[in-house]
């Protein structure tokens, strides 16, 4: 049978290498074989890397993946396997092998130059994936289920090439090509909440899948709405977001006028999740409660901690930092580099070691005596929880009293974890507006 997937959309013959991550199901064994039937139509063509991840939880995931190294082989197509070491959860298994499995192919993508990692979710997988978040009682953002790209760590696109086809229709095609696939016991397993589902979809004849994606659409298009209202409006109200040296976020109370209850509420959200270095945003009813709080008529410098985060109602503006606890201390040796927090990037240039923390108030105190700092225009509850570098017990970098240039032997640059991480393309273009409006006062 034929199968027509636009690969010309992705521009593939602009790409060195894409990697194609292939467990030895059908979904993905039948993306890798129109990959490679499209790459081979391209004058230039881009090398094609199948990578298998044993995440070790069966014994039969080493005999599977050498299965795919053979088929492979046999078709002349370079592949991987990288293995899931180490311990694994006894708890929560799904969750931390679909994380370990990203991690693993952005590591493999890393290797052989390519920046783009094709998957083989398909339409079935969207069914499920809506109805399980639907029973969890999600929300219309995560009703929107999977986009047909994501960024990973702000440097990779995962691309989902299969989101509008049918399993049972890979699966004829494989069949006409006499090509087996693997099926993984543990999609019957049904400990798990993804097979439970697959069951009840099967059997349940009241289940209407053309409702179900009339409903994901229709979620998308909610989604997107309200991403467009609030990265329109602040594109149109450029002074609306300032970041503050000592960390702060404050928002022109004002300027967030005009604004639907969502896209207030999805803002006061993002700010929560940048401030407090999360990777996620607060649930719905945490950004609803966000907004009561700002919007209401209450005294003005009330504070609530929601998300890691204080957020504090001020007669012209609303401030926004981070809570004063759990904060980490970070060991960096010559060379390394790490997050702090979520909220910095930190690189040790240096040939001594650095240990980043926070400082507590006496110390702060000096430091900014030292280096005759302002302390009038320092907001100090979020200053206590900014990073400092320290080396050999002296401080040698603090974010208010250090420029671009002041010292080369560490970098700290600030992150968006919120958006650095993984990022759905639902999200693309708020994420842009959203990085412009918080870069626009501060050094990012």
């Amino acid at each position: 049978m034929t199968l027509n997937i636009n690969f010309d959309a992705y521009a593939l013959s602009d790409e060195s290498a894409i990697v194609v991550g292939v467990s030895g199901g059908s979904d993905s064994l039948a993306l890798l074989l129109l990959l490679q039937d499209y790459l081979s139509t391209l004058p230039k063509r881009p090398r094609l890397v199948a990578v298998t991840v044993d995440h070790d939880l069966r014994a039969e995931s080493a005999s599977e993946a050498r299965y795919v190294a053979a088929l492979c082989k046999l078709r002349g197509i370079e592949h991987h396997i990288s293995l899931w070491e180490g311990d694994k959860p006894a708890t929560g298994v799904p969750d931390a092998a679909r994380k370990k499995r990203y991690q693993l192919l952005v590591e493999a993508a890393a290797k052989v130059g390519a920046c783009r990692i094709f998957t083989g979710h398909t339409l079935d997988d969207q069914i499920e994936t809506y109805l399980m978040r639907k029973e969890r009682g999600a929300a219309v953002r995560g009703l929107a289920v999977m986009a047909e790209h994501t960024r990973l760590n702000n440097q990779f696109i995962l691309t989902r090439p299969l989101l509008s086809k049918r399993r049972e229709n890979l699966r004829e095609f494989l069949s006409e090509k006499n090509i087996d696939w693997v099926d993984d016991p543990t999609n019957v397993d049904l400990h798990y909440e993804r097979p439970r589902m697959r069951i009840e979809i099967k059997h349940d004849k009241q289940s209407d899948q053309a409702l179900i994606l009339a409903q994901i659409n229709q979620a998308q298009k909610e989604r997107s709405s309200v991403n467009a209202e609030l990265a329109a409006h602040l594109i149109a109200h450029k002074g609306l977001i300032h970041v503050r040296p000592d960390g702060a976020i404050d928002v022109e109370k004002s300027g967030t006028d005009g604004l639907s209850a969502d896209a207030s509420a999805l803002l006061f959200g993002i700010l929560a999740s940048l401030s407090g270095g999360k990777k996620y945003l607060p649930r719905p009813a945490d950004m609803r409660r966000i907004l009561h709080h700002l919007k209401s008529d209450r005294q003005k410098d009330e504070r609530i901690n929601i998300h890691g985060s204080v957020i504090e109602r001020r007669a012209k503006y609303f401030r926004f930092w981070r809570e004063n606890r759990h904060l980490p201390e970070l060991r960096l040796d010559a060379c390394e580099s790490a997050i702090w927090d979520g909220r910095y990037h930190i690189k040790n240039y240096g040939k001594s070691g650095i240990t980043v923390r926070s400082l507590d108030k006496l110390e702060l105190q000096k430091h900014l005596r030292e280096n005759d700092a302002n302390k009038n225009e320092l907001f100090f509850p979020a200053l206590v929880t900014m990073p400092a570098i320290i080396c050999n017990n002296i401080i040698i970098g603090c974010t208010v009293t250090d420029s671009a240039d002041s010292n080369r032997a560490f970098s700290m640059v600030a992150v968006f974890s919120l958006f650095d991480h993984v990022l759905t393309g639902h999200d693309f273009e708020l994420a842009a507006a959203v990085k412009a409006a918080c870069c626009a006062k501060t050094r990012c």
